[in-house]
């Protein structure tokens, strides 16, 4: 986790020190892949490269260091590549229901609707985007992220109607699958991890009031006490607050009880789809 995107809503360009540890850890996955021979590498940049003023100086210095070209894709490709991503989890789901991926990254939220109504999109609304736009202190102010829900719920208002009605003309319910480091550290939290398991988090089904609970329980604490939370990644404790009133929200208006969480999305994407 490099947070590209830190700082990026102040000043308009990319923080000197996320660029330099993204760039050390592109270096690093190249030399990776050269010890097994691995031919095609690929490189994507979303919400930060998408925003940046300076994102053309940041591919140059990639393409200078590791002699690789950096892509920067568009909101909607992201959104198609996640829900490629999941796929197995889509299929694995109730047939009755209306698929609706999400994906909470930093800088930005992808919305997409399984299935023919064509309904993908890319929210610039993000976990650390928003916790650098609702500056929250510590501990948290209750009024600060009250503040922070109103404006993601307003943020969010037309695609959730796209989405409701799509849901009524179609006489179906919706069934909710979250990707990104929000879910799968809320799965982790929920399963109290002391070591990332991937095959575990998969498929992990969070209740709405759990995940409410634990919003609560994590918005009463300070930064120092949250990163101590069993399962939740230290890197992550700052932005965390702000991922879960996305995920929150979403639910909400969409009256959702329950999220699935997959831990395969936007890479695994990339991959099966060999775009």
């Amino acid at each position: 986790m490099t947070c590209l995107g830190k700082d990026l809503l102040k000043t308009g360009v990319l923080n000197d020190n996320s660029s330099i540890l993204s760039i050390r850890s592109i270096v690093e996955f190249k030399a990776i892949c050269d010890q097994y021979n691995v031919h095609s590498i690929r490189i994507i940049g979303t919400s930060a490269l998408r925003e940046a003023r300076d994102s053309a100086d940041f591919i140059e210095k990639v393409r200078r260091v590791s002699g690789l070209k950096l892509e920067i894709i568009p909101g909607e490709t992201e959104a198609e590549l996640t829900l490629a991503g999941i796929s197995n989890l889509c299929k694995s789901g109730n047939e009755s229901s209306l698929i609706l991926a999400i994906d909470v990254g930093g800088g930005s939220t992808e919305l997409i609707l399984a299935g023919d109504s064509g309904l993908k999109c890319s929210i610039p609304v993000g976990a650390l985007k928003l916790s650098e736009q609702f500056p929250f202190g510590d501990p948290p102010s209750p009024l600060v992220l009250r503040n922070m829900k109103t404006f993601v719920s307003t943020e969010f208002i037309p695609v959730i109607t796209r989405i409701n009605e799509e849901a009524r003309s179609s006489n179906r319910d919706i069934t909710l699958i979250a990707t990104g480091g929000t879910a799968t550290n809320l799965a982790s939290i929920s399963l109290a991890m002391t070591a990332y398991d991937g095959d575990k988090v998969h498929g992990h089904v969070l209740q709405h009031s759990a995940l409410l609970s634990l919003f609560e329980r994590l918005s009463s604490v300070t930064l120092k006490e949250r990163c101590g939370v069993k399962g939740l990644e230290m890197e992550r404790a700052d932005i965390i607050l702000s991922g879960i009133v996305i995920i929150l929200s979403i639910m909400e208006s969409l009256d959702i009880e329950e999220i699935t969480v997959s831990d395969y999305g936007l890479m695994e994407g990339l991959m099966l789809t060999g775009n």
